[in-house]
């Protein structure tokens, strides 16, 4: 289900993408004795420049990309990273 959830997210984020967003990438990772939950989750967000980070992190929560975002976030708990480039 939070596959599901996450993989709806990073569609309707690139479907409607803030300015200076290039692209996103979710990853599963298991075993991973740094990280208490198993699995993890790993999300890449590859942006223009810092300008743009601020922008997507707007814009992640607002019109059309709210609900995904909230579905998602809702069942994360700690199972997620987040990394910008």
């Amino acid at each position: 289900m939070y596959e599901e959830l996450l993989n709806a997210f990073h569609r309707r984020l690139a479907a409607y993408a803030p300015p200076g967003f290039q692209g996103s990438a979710a990853f599963t990772f298991h075993g991973a004795p740094w990280f208490s939950a198993d699995p993890g989750y790993v999300d890449w967000y590859k942006v223009d420049d810092f300008a743009s980070l601020g922008a997507l992190n707007e814009a992640a929560v607002t019109g059309a990309r709210k609900d995904p975002h909230d579905k998602v976030a809702a069942q994360a708990g700690n199972a997620s990273i987040l990394f910008f480039v």
